[in-house]
């Protein structure tokens, strides 16, 4: 083996070492971007849902402090059960609600996350990658015919002319 054509190999080895990990520096980015997009508005629903709960919570304890501060010590004492604030149901909802919202973003986060681990390893293994392309290929079927009909156009009055 000649010098210069192991050193071009080694060039171009490398040279497509460095495409691959470019590919798959790419997908961890868009991955990132949608794990962001699927884990930031739910965790904004659920921090809106139990700041909700929680001062739903907080206006049924004021209530049940005012009314045992109208009724007095007696009338507490005698049934105390009156008295307690009525909180459960917010509570268990609220939970309810941030366990729904919790397990649906896990289960859209573990679709992305097993689609960009499939995509970067058919990256790494040097297989293209399949890309969704619905706009571009909508737009290159009206391109399509915008060509075929300028072409019959041409051919027409090519046609047109020669028989002039």
């Amino acid at each position: 083996m000649n010098f210069e054509t192991v050193v071009n190999d080694v060039k171009t080895r490398v040279e497509d070492v460095s495409n691959r990990a470019q590919n798959v520096a790419e997908l961890s980015l868009e991955t990132a971007k949608k794990a962001n997009g699927i884990v930031v508005p739910t965790m904004q629903n659920i921090f809106e849902k139990q700041t909700s709960a929680a001062r739903e919570l907080f206006e049924s304890g004021r209530t049940s402090f005012i009314k045992v501060r109208n009724d007095g010590l007696k009338a507490v004492a005698a049934n105390p059960a009156d008295y307690l604030p009525a909180g459960r149901t917010v509570v268990v909802d609220a939970f309810s609600a941030s366990v729904d919202l919790t397990t649906k973003a896990g289960t859209e986060l573990a679709e992305v996350l097993r689609k960009a681990y499939e995509d970067a390893l058919a990256s790494i293994n040097g297989k293209k990658v399949a890309k969704p392309a619905a706009k571009k290929t909508a737009r290159k079927a009206s391109s399509a015919r915008k060509t075929a009909s300028k072409s019959t156009a041409a051919k027409k009055s090519a046609a047109t002319k020669t028989s002039a």
